[in-house]
């Protein structure tokens, strides 16, 4: 993906996810932390 040149956001649960996540693909733009199984979770950028 991202070695073709497309910006990849990832998503994780929480930070441990987060960290896992930007392991495994380190060229990834961002990674979004949030849990969405919670109304309070999908609102976390706000």
């Amino acid at each position: 993906m991202t070695e073709q040149g497309h910006a990849v956001v990832l998503h994780a649960r929480n930070e441990v996810r987060a960290r896992t996540a930007r392991a495994a693909l380190p060229a990834a733009d961002a990674v979004q932390v949030g849990d969405v199984s919670t109304l309070a979770g999908m609102h976390c950028g706000r």
